[in-house]
């Protein structure tokens, strides 16, 4: 399960990062602008990332297998189910949306000069990062790893009431990713940082 759960989140945070590059243009072919507007927000990256990790998320927590009926895997789910998912994607797409770019970049080095590196990007941690700013590389660490720990705080409290404080794992695993993208900038696997 966790060799499937890890593939199936590594596909879907691909295709939210933009892995078919003509969507946009498929979309914007329909001709009724109510369905073209449904359609683009239901097929973006995000929208699509943040219902198949509450799906995930539900079926992970929510439900229990009870076998099979006609082929299928038969689950029958909590009575909190439905608001459990509807609070993870809400989670994913609060975690989701406010900027990284800047602080990844800086973090990983090909951000080098102080005015490319301290572009703003989240008020709050820019205002905690802020004596940082006289080197980027250590500005970038700390902002990338307070962004995705804050990230990992949103995905992860929900899950309070069925895992215990083993929901704050997701935020822990979040204040690492500013080390993590320093030393695979440095690395022979610096190409794939990002």
């Amino acid at each position: 399960m966790d060799i499937t759960a890890a593939l199936l989140g590594a596909l879907f945070n691909r295709y939210r990062g933009g892995i078919f590059k003509n969507r946009d243009t498929i979309v914007a072919r329909i001709g009724n602008k109510h369905l073209r507007a449904a359609v683009k927000f239901l097929v973006q990256g995000d929208t699509v990332n943040a219902i198949a990790f509450a799906t995930f998320i539900v079926i992970h927590h929510a439900a229990s297998y009870i076998g099979m009926v006609e082929g299928m895997p038969h689950y029958t789910f909590a009575y909190s189910a439905f608001a459990l998912w509807c609070v993870m994607i809400v989670m994913m797409f609060r975690g989701a949306t406010p900027p990284w770019g800047e602080y990844i970049g800086a973090a990983g080095g090909w951000r080098p000069t102080l005015e490319k590196a301290l572009q703003p990007e989240v008020h709050y941690i820019d205002k905690i990062i802020a004596p940082l700013k006289d080197d980027p590389v250590i500005w970038g660490i700390a902002g990338l790893s307070l962004r995705c720990g804050e990230w990992g705080l949103f995905i992860g409290l929900p899950l309070v009431g069925f895992v215990g404080f083993a929901c704050f794992l997701p935020m822990l695993v979040g204040l690492m990713a500013g080390p993590l993208m320093f030393f695979i900038a440095r690395s022979p696997a610096k190409k794939y940082a990002w």
